[in-house]
């Protein structure tokens, strides 16, 4: 494109000027966590489905349950017979 001189000047010293810098830096740095956000959801749901898959989820909730009370809770009920 043709720029005249005043649109020249006017177009280099935006693309110089500190606020627009600025403006681009909090721009890459916006999509940069993003994406750090993205991969640490995605690493998260695969540990998570990991730990589903080897049963190490549920003997961690159950601890979690039991721990409290750690041995002075009253016994559960035992299941009602099959008929």
């Amino acid at each position: 494109m043709n720029y005249g001189k005043k649109a020249t000047s006017r177009k280099r010293n935006s693309l110089i000027s500190g606020s627009s810098m600025l403006g681009k830096k909090a721009h890459v740095s916006f999509i940069r966590i993003l994406f750090l956000l993205l991969i640490a959801a995605i690493v998260a749901s695969i540990c998570l489905a990991a730990l589903v898959a080897s049963g190490l989820l549920q003997l961690l909730l159950v601890a979690a349950v039991c721990w409290p009370c750690a041995g002075h809770c009253p016994p559960r009920a035992p299941p009602p017979p099959a008929l």
